[in-house]
């Protein structure tokens, strides 16, 4: 496994965690967002788009 690969697999463990944890921020859905898109999670990315809409409006 390279570098690259361990650090974008190690980042995705923390978000599982921070994932599960009721009090995101609207930064930190954001930034999930954006892992989302380098990971290619669609699904997770719907439901951090949904999250982030419900705050926003």
């Amino acid at each position: 496994m390279s570098f690259f690969e361990k650090l974008l697999q190690d980042m995705y463990e923390a978000s599982e965690k921070r994932r599960r944890e009721a009090n995101l921020t609207e930064q930190d859905i954001r930034d999930l967002i954006d892992l989302t898109l380098v990971l290619g999670d669609e699904e997770w990315f719907m439901e951090l788009t949904e999250r982030l809409n419900a705050l926003t409006v």
